[in-house]
């Protein structure tokens, strides 16, 4: 297919693969002009039916001409031999792999994404279009941080519904609404109980409606049965909380009444923490996109300062409850913030005898834990679930940290990864309430400091031969869960048979090693970890990757690297550069002058035909001039 040519479109490289279709990087043999090229799997587009559904697409979205809706410029007609759709092409991530790579976002940056998802649904509603199939996969982000939705193959087009049977069920499961999972009629209301889980999924890096097979996510769903997001992020805005709640309600008329709504919700949070959604200045999605990390750290320091800012008025005006849970967030920000100490002592009332911050914290607590309750009852609904360890079918997540030490690599026998059903990318957590550096755990393998206690095996010195530390044994079992961020992972404890992620193991307490097998993407790795005895350890289970690489061609001697902004070296000198994170990475070619030569984003994903895979090769070469500038 690649280099064919689709009446006036030249294929060029295949970039995605869908149910439906695949989707290629095309060009305007007359136009010059870069576009992408979805087009219908021949098995499917010998189907009238199917044919049908795609064209309804291509009608849709070309009466949506929005900022944030995926541009269409063309499609196939009827009695055209391939089934096509020719869209504007978009150099950025899907928020999904945006959620891969950077875990959680924040409640700002994702309230910005969302408001921007909440414009384009109200173009499209206006039209009488329903999306129904918002999720990460069908939401990109360009490189200048605007919001894009596409997709919509299944979208139900009101006075177009005799298309869709009555009962037919389509859309991703985990994102459905009841009415929707029910095979009910759905509106614009289901989209925005899409909305609110991919909101959820953005702020606490999780499904709100999880479980092992589709089955038992569908019934989470149509029960509404999920969990409050503070249990997980004691950090989120009660706002952006609210939010949510609201999105995910199981009635359709308890909801927000359309996309406007949640939009002019949102903006008051953001406004709430100095933040203009219209001009964010150093807050925007493009900034977010650079440098995810940093964008974090300073966002922090901002958001204390108007929080305490905030936190004041409230106080003033005698909305002491509010005052209370904005200092709450500051705090969680922000444990040892004197200032916000300062004030709610000013706000308790007199203590005899008592001493210090001990004294004030007996004070503030119980106030705390009321406030909670009382925002938690404010914010219930029949499905949403409270605290009770008595609902043993439905435990409240819980997180437990863990110390994972790195050992010497083991090779193994290659174990080629089965994919996972989308439902299962998040595991269930463990046993414990979720803190900020828990979930930080979850995200990426670095130590923390409970409750595992393992310790690293000491490296010998030369004339000091290795001695292995003994490995310690208790009383008694204790249950490993074990899970990845990503996808899948294949591993073995103690030298047992190979097993996937996620899953629950009860194991003697002690200490066991832990196996991650090798595959043609990721290095084996051999983990220590101590179970304690009648005690649940969560272990998350990070691949490292194998590293990808891009090696250059044709360009002028001493052409300048770049890779995300850091200079590599100069060619010839450097042939080549490794990649090993899964993200969208820049790669920067300038000339000695500083002009800038060429310039590739370069997308490092698990998914064939979307970017380089691990342990892969890609060759830029130089498209220029041959003549070096002057």
């Amino acid at each position: 297919m690649i280099g064919t040519v689709i009446e006036k479109y030249e294929v060029l490289e295949k970039i995605g693969e869908g149910g439906m279709a695949t989707v290629y990087r095309g060009r305007h043999t007359t136009l010059d002009r870069t576009v992408a090229i979805k087009l219908m799997h021949p098995h499917l587009s010998s189907s009238e039916k199917n044919r049908e559904r795609f064209a309804r697409e291509a009608r849709a979205i070309e009466t949506l001409r929005h900022d944030n809706i995926l541009r269409i410029f063309d499609y196939s007609g009827p009695d055209s031999e391939r089934c096509f759709i020719v869209t504007e092409y978009i150099q950025g991530p899907t928020l999904r792999a945006l959620l891969d790579d950077v875990g959680a976002m924040m409640p700002e940056p994702a309230a910005l994404v969302a408001q921007e998802l909440c414009r384009a649904l109200e173009m499209a509603h206006n039209q009488g279009i329903v999306h129904r199939d918002i999720k990460p996969e069908n939401i990109m982000l360009d490189a200048r941080g605007r919001v894009k939705l596409m997709d919509f193959g299944i979208a139900r087009i009101a006075d177009d519904s005799h298309v869709t049977m009555t009962g037919a069920l389509v859309g991703s499961p985990a994102y459905m609404s009841p009415e929707q999972a029910t095979g009910e009629e759905v509106d614009r209301r289901s989209d925005l109980f899409a909305l609110g889980t991919v909101l959820y999924r953005m702020v606490t890096g999780t499904l709100p409606f999880r479980g092992g097979n589709p089955s038992v996510v569908l019934k989470n769903i149509i029960e509404t049965t999920y969990d409050d997001p503070t249990e997980r992020v004691p950090s989120l805005d009660p706002a952006v909380a609210s939010i949510i709640a609201r999105c995910l309600l199981r009635e359709p008329g308890d909801r927000f009444e359309d996309a406007g709504q949640v939009r002019e919700e949102l903006e008051a949070f953001l406004r709430s923490v100095g933040i203009d959604p219209e001009e964010p200045t150093n807050w925007t999605l493009s900034r977010y996109l650079t440098d995810p990390e940093g964008y974090d750290e300073e966002l922090q320091g901002w958001l204390v300062e108007r929080l305490v800012g905030r936190g004041r008025s409230e106080a003033a005006e005698g909305r002491t409850a509010e005052a209370l849970r904005t200092f709450n967030r500051v705090l969680t920000l922000d444990e040892e913030n004197a200032e916000v100490v300062s004030i709610i002592e000013g706000m308790r009332p007199p203590l005899p005898d008592e001493e210090g911050r001990r004294g004030l914290w007996l004070w503030v607590a119980p106030l705390l834990i009321a406030v909670a309750v009382v925002a938690a009852l404010a914010l219930q609904t029949d499905g949403f679930r409270g605290s009770d360890p008595s609902d043993a079918d439905n435990p409240v997540p819980r997180i437990r940290r863990v110390t994972v030490l790195p050992m010497p690599v083991v090779p193994y026998p290659e174990s080629r990864p089965t994919p996972i059903e989308e439902v299962d990318e998040t595991p269930e957590p463990a046993t414990e309430p979720a803190t900020p550096e828990a979930i930080a755990a979850v995200e990426t393998p670095e130590p923390a400091t409970e409750p595992a206690t393992a310790e690293p095996t000491p490296e010998p010195t030369p004339d000091e031969p290795a001695t292995p530390e003994p490995m310690a044994v208790f009383e008694g079992t204790g249950t490993l869960r074990l899970f990845s961020p990503d996808a899948y992972v294949t591993f073995r404890v103690d030298g047992g048979q190979p097993q996937q992620t996620p899953t629950t193991l009860e194991l003697p307490a002690g200490d066991h090693i832990v196996y991650i097998l090798g595959n043609q993407y990721a290095e084996p790795q051999e983990l220590r970890v101590r179970v304690p005895p009648d005690k649940e350890t969560t272990l998350p289970l990070k691949p490292v990757y194998r590293p990808s690489r891009v090696d250059f061609s044709g360009f002028p001697t001493g052409t300048v690297v770049l890779v995300d902004g850091a200079v590599k070296g100069t060619l010839p000198s450097l042939p080549g550069v490794p990649l090993t994170d899964l993200r969208i990475h820049t790669v920067t070619l300038r000339h000695a002058n500083g002009e800038v030569l060429q310039e590739a984003l370069i997308e490092l994903s698990l998914e064939p035909g979307v970017g380089l895979l691990p342990g892969e090769t890609r060759t830029i070469a130089f498209s220029g001039s041959s003549e070096a500038p002057q």
